[in-house]
């Protein structure tokens, strides 16, 4: 197939991307989750989450189940007044969540798992089945009903006759939702009980959740909370779960800048133990961006995978800069799989206006959409950034106003004197560079260290590096320069940079830097 008759080579969003799945890249993290061995998977918006979700959520079969949460209709209002209280406040969410994860393997061991693969199991599982109908009156009650306020919890009197003294308001056999909070404790442990009795230790199961950044504020308490709580339930799920022998686990898909929200005790454990990051083209990694494309290429042109981007690029002539085309785009991406579908896309769109006949993307296709792309950028950032700082707007008119690539504080001091003394609302310049640096738009040029020379710190390429208050020359995301109408120079003169930087070329305005 040509390349003229090609519609696109796949969606930016995963949830509407027809090749997703056709064309799914075994991420390292994809791995990790789907052999039990983490249940934290990270990642900035666009990086690749929901795409091993519905990738291990598209494989349930005999042998290997799961069940996938989203929360796009959740009805979090019924969720919140579950709370435990007398509990840090971490944890005031952890035994809903851990209720709901309950919920979710009953009805996979009673609709979707095979036979029982024991006499106990056999009895556990007729005792889920009567709890689900009697409680919810179907085998198969929906997440967004699981705390509805008409809900009575219904429990066999034989999973209560040892919960020892309840307050004489509630009865143990017809509980109101309600009132689950009180007993909510009991509840699970006689649940967990029976569904470790009815897990086959030679089949494995997951539950997933994900899209939990629906209605994120920075400022909800309790959004935090719940997601604190989710993060300590899930924990100790799968910690109960590998101490009976079972191949079960609870995965959670989280954006990074969200989990950096997250206070609780103990997390630190979770993410050095339990998660991991989704990262392209890095040392961390096996995997590419490329390798991404490569496949697509190979689905829509119906030519073999190996080969395919230089079967569609042509990598014989280099952009300006001397780079490949490949490297180009990448610096112009923060290296997630969305942004390079789009620019290819937009790198389509240009060829198929060209009025030459050529087989190949050529640079002046690759620079062509270079526009396009930049606006997408600027939506992305403004998407991810809008619930953590609302002044997002105004940061960005204050380094559109900068007008160059790479500037000084010096010269963004200068700048926002200015815009104040004309009485428009701007942040404080800390806040700006700190908060445009968290999600990548800029980045600081860090000067001297223990092996010497300098280097530009991206948070996008380093996910642990934190901001430098004391930093004092940037460099903005080349991604966004068309967007922002910025030059190729510096906003700067050389003699301010020579007592602190290195003659090293880090801070050249040359194309290929930039």
């Amino acid at each position: 197939m040509a390349l003229q008759t090609v519609d696109s080579f796949g969606a930016v969003d995963a949830d509407t991307d027809d090749l997703l799945l056709d064309c799914f890249q075994d991420h390292e993290a994809y791995k990790a989750a789907r052999e039990h061995r983490k249940f934290l998977i990270v990642g900035r918006k666009g990086s690749g989450k929901t795409a091993i979700f519905r990738k291990i959520v598209s494989e349930s079969g005999i042998g290997q189940y799961c069940h996938g949460h989203s929360f796009s209709n959740y009805p979090w209002f019924h969720h919140d007044k579950q709370i435990k209280s007398g509990v840090p406040e971490s944890e005031c969410f952890r035994y809903s969540w851990e209720y709901v994860i309950l919920i979710s393997i009953a009805k996979i061991i009673v609709n979707d798992a095979d036979t029982p693969w024991s006499e106990e199991s056999l009895e556990a599982m007729t005792r889920l089945e009567m709890f689900l109908v009697d409680t919810y009156g179907s085998k198969s009650p929906e997440l967004n009903g699981i705390f509805l306020p008409q809900t009575r919890i219904k429990l066999d009197p034989a999973l209560t006759k040892q919960w020892g003294t309840l307050p004489n308001s509630i009865s143990v056999q017809q509980i109101d939702v309600e009132n689950l909070p009180v007993i909510i404790y009991e509840v699970n442990r006689s649940l967990l009980n029976i569904v470790m009795r009815c897990l086959n230790p030679s089949q494995d199961y997951h539950i997933c959740f994900d899209e939990l950044d629906r209605d994120f504020s920075a400022n909800d308490l309790n959004y935090r909370l719940r997601l604190s709580g989710l993060l300590i339930a899930a924990r100790d799920f799968n910690k109960a779960v590998r101490q009976a022998g079972k191949r079960m686990s609870v995965i959670v898909f989280l954006r990074d800048d969200i989990l950096r929200y997250l206070k609780f005790e103990d997390k630190n454990k979770i993410v050095e133990d339990s998660s991991t990051l989704i990262e392209w083209d890095k040392q961390t990694t096996s995997r590419s961006l490329k390798d991404v494309m490569s496949k697509r290429f190979s689905r829509v042109l119906g030519i073999p995978e190996h080969g395919a981007w230089e079967a569609v690029f042509n990598e014989d002539l280099q952009m300006t800069g001397r780079q490949s085309k490949y490297q180009y785009i990448l610096d112009r991406t923060f290296k997630r799989p969305r942004d390079v579908i789009k620019f290819s896309n937009e790198v389509l769109r240009c060829f198929k206006q060209d009025s030459e006949s050529v087989e190949k993307f050529q640079n002046a296709h690759v620079a062509s959409a270079r526009e396009a792309h930049s606006k997408y950028m600027r939506k992305e950032l403004v998407d991810e950034m809008q619930q953590h700082f609302p002044e997002e707007e105004a940061a960005f008119d204050l380094i559109r106003t900068i007008g160059s690539m790479m500037f000084t504080l010096r010269k963004i001091d200068e700048v926002y004197d200015e815009l104040r003394g004309r009485g428009l609302a701007v942040p404080s310049v800390s806040k700006t560079l700190r908060e445009l640096y968290n999600f990548s738009a800029i980045a600081f040029l860090k000067v001297g260290g223990a092996g010497g020379g300098s280097e530009w710190v991206w948070r996008y390429e380093d996910t642990d590096a934190e901001y430098d208050e004391r930093a004092t020359i940037f460099r903005v995301h080349s991604g966004l320069k068309e967007v922002l109408g910025l030059k190729q120079g510096r906003a700067f003169g050389r003699e301010e940079i020579e007592s602190s930087v290195s003659s090293d070329g880090l801070v050249e305005d040359s194309e290929e830097n930039v």
